[in-house]
């Protein structure tokens, strides 16, 4: 091969030069590189969706026993999201769509401070529920001592 190309040099004929160039340079249509290195193919580009798809996620009630039921976390939107397929870089803006809307409200929830969201009905009863209920003795107002606490122990 060399002494073919040396010879094909010195004769200066260009175009038998490029076509035995191209011979030797030819890219075998059978490698491919990326699957060669174990490359993943390109992913399915997600799906935009609309705020009506969005509402379609959030229960539309819960029983009153567990009102919570009916409240999601932004993690739960984000991971319905990805089941779904949909563009998860879009959820914030979309609940935040909603929200301006009025059709969805955001509260934070007494775990950790979590976002909970939820249709405005579940969420004023959720609301109405916690409000309800009683705290425990000496928690509703944490400047009560305890009544015994005063006293001076018997030996």
């Amino acid at each position: 091969m060399e002494l073919r190309l040396s010879s094909l040099l010195r004769s200066r004929d260009l175009a038998q030069v490029d076509n035995l160039m191209s011979s030797i340079l030819r890219r075998d249509e059978t490698l491919d590189a990326k699957k060669a290195k174990g490359v993943p193919p390109p992913r399915e580009k997600a799906r935009m969706v609309s705020t009506e798809e969005v509402l379609e996620l959030f229960p539309k009630s819960a029983s009153p026993e567990e009102l919570r039921g009916g409240l999601l976390t932004s993690g739960q939107v984000k991971n319905k999201f990805k089941e779904k397929g949909w563009a998860v870089s879009s959820y914030s803006g979309l609940l935040e769509d909603l929200r301006a809307e009025g059709r969805l409200r955001t509260i934070k929830g007494k775990l950790n401070n979590e976002q909970l969201h939820g249709l405005r009905e579940l969420v004023a009863a959720y609301e109405h529920h916690t409000s309800m209920r009683e705290l425990p003795p000496n928690r509703a107002n944490p400047a009560v001592k305890c009544r015994n606490s005063n006293k001076k122990r018997r030996k």
